[in-house]
């Protein structure tokens, strides 16, 4: 939502007489395409950063889960 208002945005002319009514002078539809291309290839190469869970749940992968017999015990006790 908020790529296709920020594109609407960012997508009008840099002159202020070719802009649409209503909107402020933008940086023209080639420069928004090259900035939404960037931040699609960053948001690509993030997620190909997180590791692969390999059917493992999310407190399997960062260890909440072996501290699980001192928890039972501590919720029995109280």
């Amino acid at each position: 939502m908020v790529g296709a208002f920020g594109f609407l945005y960012l997508a009008q002319s840099p002159d202020k007489n070719k802009t649409e009514h209503g909107y402020p002078p933008g940086i023209g539809v080639k420069n928004s395409l090259i900035v939404l291309g960037v931040v699609n290839l960053l948001g690509m190469v993030f997620t190909l950063l997180v590791p692969e869970s390999k059917g493992r749940s999310l407190e399997e992968m960062c260890g909440e889960n072996e501290d699980n017999d001192e928890g039972s015990s501590f919720r029995n006790n109280h």
